[in-house]
């Protein structure tokens, strides 16, 4: 099931289609070895078809091989929502399904109330509140890539942050642009960015705002970007520029002179895209109040 029908964009049930017929049903999955044996088996457990066996044409089962109680083929619901840590095939658009995937969609909704119990209306209402509390949860999904144990992919990052602010327009649901810019001038400013500022801005209840760390140049300038980088990629769900540029930031956001100094050469990490798409939407707001600290400053 996906959360996401790409020929209908105001769709109130999502869209159905098949998965590859290799995967096992992870559901009701069971290992069975004989006693004393070494049998050795995939841990892949979704790829087990594919990478074990068929106990059917492989004769020494107790080396590992597989059988499907009963024969025939069978079914599980998986759901495709923004809910998804891995986020595989969660955005999808139009060109990338085919007229035949259409039409299952179209003939294979009756098979879930017959076959799964799942009614249309209880479909609807899981799309409905997905859809009511999408925000909140495209944000958690969010704040959990970069826990422990988690990937914290740049890729994966993208596509929630794509979810999260509407046709690229980096505004937060207040109607507000919010960006904090901080100058790192000395190892004493480097200090306090590894040991507070990260902490506190990744502990926000919302990341709908752009940081821009500007790096000045010293003698430990590379120190400090090292520490930086290994502060963002793979670790921070922020939305993060890093910048070589001994620029202030003293001019309005929403003026061009506040981003002159952010271009391909001086950009140590972040996409320009999203900066220029930030810097649109700051277009026409009105004057922002301004708060100045040691280390930074916020629009």
């Amino acid at each position: 099931w996906q959360y996401y029908a790409p020929w209908d964009q105001s769709t109130t049930e999502g869209a159905l289609t098949f998965g590859a017929t290799h995967i096992c049903v992870t559901a009701g999955l069971s290992w069975a070895t004989m006693a004393y044996s070494s049998p050795s088996f995939t841990e892949a457990h979704h790829l087990i078809k594919q990478d074990t066996k068929s106990c059917t044409i492989f004769k020494k089962p107790y080396l590992g091989c597989w059988e499907q109680l009963p024969e025939e083929d069978m079914l599980a619901i998986r759901a495709r929502t923004p809910t998804s840590t891995g986020m595989a095939r969660v955005l999808t658009t139009e060109d990338k399904w085919t007229k035949e995937e259409l039409e299952i969609d179209r003939t294979q909704w009756p098979l879930l109330e017959s076959s799964f119990g799942i009614s249309p209306s209880g479909m609807q209402n899981a799309h409905q509140y997905l859809a009511d509390h999408l925000g909140v949860v495209v944000e958690e999904n969010l704040k959990g890539q970069c826990r422990k144990d988690h990937s914290c992919s740049e890729g994966i990052k993208k596509k929630l942050k794509k979810i999260l602010y509407h046709s690229n327009m980096w505004k937060n649901k207040y109607d507000v642009v919010h960006v904090i810019q901080t100058s790192v001038d000395s190892e004493m400013s480097a200090h306090v960015l590894d040991h507070f500022n990260f902490d506190s801005l990744e502990a926000q209840t919302t990341y709908e705002f752009l940081w821009i760390i500007r790096l000045k140049e010293m003698e430990e300038s590379e120190e400090i970007e090292e520490l930086l980088t290994s502060k963002i990629v793979g670790k921070s769900p922020l939305n993060v520029l890093v910048v070589k540029s001994d620029q202030s930031s003293n001019v309005e956001f929403r003026n061009h002179q506040a981003i002159d100094d952010i271009t391909e050469e001086t950009l140590l990490y972040g996409e320009l895209e999203m900066l220029q798409d930030y810097h649109k939407a700051a277009q026409n707001r009105t004057r922002p109040k301004r708060h100045m600290s040691s280390c930074g400053s916020s629009d």
